[in-house]
């Protein structure tokens, strides 16, 4: 494995943190996304350029040119030059208006599972529980 995406050699991060170093890197990454493996498309065939990282009560919210992505109780936030990751969180809501599409994954802990809901457009999630809650490659 890539140690870039190996988080047990990285140190975990408050989402304030996160914040505070996205704003003195003045980064405007782009990458590819995915919610707990999942993609719209194949994995890198969409690109998304991180235009801000927000907070809102217990919320992450990544802003990019075409959508956001809402992380909702995000536990375990990992960064490097490379990625920016998530380990858990209780659910998220990923808007993509370039496809026309919104998604809801919300992870139940009580049965280690998730739940997944089209809000809006046509897309069959391809999801693992076991996987990163959400990733932002470049």
């Amino acid at each position: 494995m890539n140690d870039h995406y190996n988080l047990e050699k990285l140190d975990s991060i408050d989402k304030h943190k996160l914040i505070e170093h996205y704003k003195e890197s003045k980064a405007s990454e782009a990458g590819s996304i995915q919610v707990w493996g999942d993609c719209i498309g194949r994995p890198g065939d969409n690109i998304y350029r991180l235009n801000q990282i927000r907070e809102c009560d217990d919320s992450l919210t990544f802003e990019f040119g075409n959508g956001e992505i809402i992380c909702k109780n995000p536990d375990k936030v990992y960064i490097n030059e490379l990625i920016i990751a998530i380990k858990r969180c209780d659910e998220i809501i990923w808007i993509d208006r370039s496809v026309g599409l919104k998604t809801k994954y919300r992870y139940d802990p009580s049965s280690k599972s998730l739940i997944t809901e089209v809000i809006e457009g046509n897309h069959t999630p391809a999801i693992n529980s076991e996987e990163l809650a959400f990733i932002l490659a470049w």
